[in-house]
């Protein structure tokens, strides 16, 4: 069975990075926090993830993955997020940035989302009213250039 893509996916200019070439995505839609989307139950102690987190992941890996992705995942890159917020409700960009870093490891773009394959990432806030999302840009980085 084929799944169809959501229509609210829009596909940007690169889908893969070739050689020095970045690769940039959008993703429509709040970004979920992963580190505030746990649940415990108390009876088998176990931790898991809220239905709300688990359906934003699965759309935003839709989303990902439409756009392209690179043949392998990139292992030293500069990580470039516009984060668009949708009303004024205080959000910590933080943890939204790691919910997306993790869902482009999931997706194969990248390698790993640690400190020493991600040395430099820029973070942009913006307000944009009822059109919440967020834009990646991801940068291969040279080994001469580390």
């Amino acid at each position: 069975m084929i799944r169809q893509l959501p229509k609210n996916i829009i596909a940007m200019t690169v889908p893969a990075a070739e050689g020095n070439g970045f690769v940039r995505y959008s993703v429509k839609g709040e970004v979920s926090c992963k580190k505030n989307e746990n649940k415990f139950n108390r009876k088998t102690g176990r931790v898991y993830k809220t239905g709300r987190f688990v359906a934003w992941h699965r759309d935003a890996m839709l989303q990902v993955l439409s756009q392209g992705v690179p043949r392998s995942p990139i292992k030293l890159y500069e990580a470039r997020f516009v984060l668009y917020h949708g009303t004024r409700r205080r959000v910590d960009s933080d943890n939204q940035v790691s919910s997306l870093l993790d869902l482009l490891q999931d997706a194969r773009v990248v390698a790993d989302d640690c400190w020493t394959c991600v040395p430099k990432k820029v973070i942009e806030d913006v307000y944009r009213k009822g059109r919440p999302g967020a834009d990646i840009v991801i940068v291969p980085i040279t080994e001469a250039r580390a």
